[in-house]
């Protein structure tokens, strides 16, 4: 996913695409493509199973590090993001089945106008997950520059350049996430201010607001490889993952 829509992203930045794309293009996108209705039934099961995974960690704490205090917010964003992945699929599957979509920032400004018109004190819960969406940017952020990436990850034997792309990539993909989280945090403290909905955003709707700033082109163009660089680390991770207690399988 981050491969995709970063390649798309790095297009757009180039002047070979006319805008960046979200999820939803990625996904219309593959369907287009021969075989593509193959490809977007297995990439709709790996984002399932992602999640699953996601809520695995979440309840059994696979790699023992959410047993300090702070392990609970840790155990929260691992439910947050097995629910994100679980949407990504769900729409992958309703694209596949030929269903009308309206793609991700259409849905963030409904669900963002849903919070405000029913919730009692809807913008200011808006722009608690506002807040709480930037610390993330801010957490990944940090991350791209001193986490200790390969502390799920084996190393060893690896040629010294694969070790040297290995860190180059995970941090640099660690920034552009961070960046594109705090654009979309932001938004959303706006729209909660303004009480206006379609203020809100999501990843497609961050990097139009990316290309559009000043240097929008170079700002872009560097998100984007960012991106790429992320699906690379993820890759490389899926590879090399190790675990550092026994899950209890078997």
């Amino acid at each position: 996913m981050y491969l995709l829509v970063g390649g798309f992203a790095l297009a757009a930045a180039l002047g070979i695409e006319r805008r960046p794309t979200g999820t939803s293009g990625v996904f219309r996108t593959m369907l287009k493509q021969p075989f593509g209705a193959v490809a977007l039934m297995l990439l709709a099961g790996g984002l399932f199973v992602h999640a699953l995974w996601e809520l695995f960690r979440a309840l059994r704490d696979p790699d023992n590090e959410a047993s300090q205090p702070r392990g609970v917010f840790k155990r929260l964003g691992w439910i947050v993001a097995a629910a994100g992945y679980t949407s990504l699929g769900c729409s992958a599957l309703r694209i596949l089945g030929g269903r009308p979509m309206h793609g991700e920032d259409a849905a963030a400004r409904n669900w963002t106008r849903l919070l405000l018109l029913t919730v009692p004190l809807g913008p200011w819960l808006l722009t608690a997950i506002g807040v709480g969406i930037i610390v993330t940017g801010a957490v990944f952020l940090r991350k791209g520059w001193i986490a200790d990436l390969d502390h799920y990850v084996d190393l060893s034997g690896l040629a010294p350049w694969v070790r040297v792309s290995f860190y180059v990539v995970g941090h640099l993909g660690m920034v552009a996430r961070g960046v594109v989280w705090s654009v979309i945090g932001a938004y959303l403290i706006v729209a909660a201010i303004t009480e206006n909905p379609n203020q809100a955003l999501a990843i497609h709707g961050a990097l139009i607001a990316l290309a559009r700033q000043s240097y929008g082109p170079w700002l872009l163009g560097t998100v984007s490889v960012g991106f790429i660089a992320y699906g690379l680390y993820e890759l490389f991770v899926a590879w090399r993952r190790r675990f550092h207690v026994d899950v209890g399988l078997g």
